[in-house]
């Protein structure tokens, strides 16, 4: 059981971290598109 439970923290904090790593990259995906966008 107490692997059990260790393995589940580790599975929450990696999915948080996953979230956290896709809303940086959401939000630097649209700041290069509104500075790219002038240049055309």
């Amino acid at each position: 059981m107490y692997i059990c439970r260790r393995y589940a923290r580790v599975a929450q904090l990696v999915e948080r971290n996953l979230a956290k790593v896709k809303v940086a990259g959401s939000s630097l995906v649209s700041r290069s598109k509104k500075l790219v966008a002038p240049s055309y």
